[in-house]
């Protein structure tokens, strides 16, 4: 279990590089999003654009990747989607923890919850 802190503890209007930390943050999601996802990406492009039958499905895809071009061929191409996506997701992180702080100092430092409340 987990304790609970109250909203009132949790606002952070005092600290001046709030929004720095919240931008850094969403950029270190954006980055972790592009690397998870982009060995995904890369075998989904090879077998999409793919001779017919050079591959027999996406683990073949693989294994032919890893043994002809190497592990880090997943990785090829990568440095346009992390600057675009950093930016992105960057931008869209701080907004959001932004108007989160605002409407929760709007509601009197309480949290806003759209949970349906339990039975009293």
């Amino acid at each position: 279990m987990s304790e609970e802190i109250p909203a009132a503890e949790l606002s952070t209007s005092s600290d001046p590089n709030r929004a720095l930390k919240d931008i850094i943050a969403g950029t270190m999601g954006g980055i972790a999003q592009v690397l998870v996802g982009q060995p995904f990406d890369t075998t989904k492009v090879r077998l999409q654009s793919a001779k017919p039958g050079q591959f027999n499905g996406p683990l073949d895809v693989i294994s032919q990747l890893i043994k002809n071009e190497g592990p880090l061929a997943f990785y090829k191409g990568t440095l346009t989607p992390l600057v675009g996506v950093g930016v992105v997701i960057s931008i869209q992180f701080g907004v959001n923890e932004y108007m989160k702080r605002f409407f929760n100092e709007k509601n009197g430092g309480e949290e806003l919850d759209c949970r349906p409340k339990p039975p009293v």
